[in-house]
């Protein structure tokens, strides 16, 4: 990440900044790197208390973009009428309806775990070939995630 070249508006208002230069991993950390841009224009921030050293910090949040898609209007263009609606059903019954339509309507990101989760639900239902989205987008990724191995039994 540049400083100039960063759009500073992205960040959500609820960002977690770090402040802690001694942390072995704050060269690498997008909290920390953005703190030192100095990237909020707010009167005040929230940060992980600066006393919280480790190497494996549950708050660490890498510097570099993720691929999220945008859009659903294509996931079920090749697929049977009656693999769509059962797709659908449990696409709402997993995330909720409130999240498909933002998705459907382009006002919501699909994050890597989230797509993971639907290529299972896909699977599920004997379907091989990979969900088609509308788009993707390379963005930084705001949200600290935890990292899982497998997904949950759909």
């Amino acid at each position: 990440m540049k400083k100039e070249d960063f759009d500073y508006s992205l960040i959500p208002g609820n960002f977690l900044y770090c402040l802690n230069r001694q942390c072995p991993r704050s060269g690498e950390c997008l909290r920390y790197l953005l703190s030192e841009y100095g990237a909020s224009k707010d009167d005040a921030i929230t940060v992980v208390s600066p006393t919280f050293v480790t190497r494996d910090c549950r708050f660490y949040a890498p510097n570099r973009k993720v691929r999220f898609a945008l859009g659903i209007t294509t996931l079920y263009d090749d697929l049977p009428h009656k693999v769509m609606r059962t797709l659908k059903q449990m696409l709402i019954a997993y995330f909720s309806q409130a999240t498909y339509y933002r998705w459907k309507r382009q006002e919501r990101l699909i994050s890597p775990e989230e797509q993971g989760i639907i290529l299972c639900i896909f699977r599920s239902v004997g379907i091989q070939s990979a969900p088609r989205y509308d788009q993707y987008v390379e963005q930084y990724e705001w949200q600290t995630s935890v990292l899982v191995d497998s997904h949950p039994d759909i």
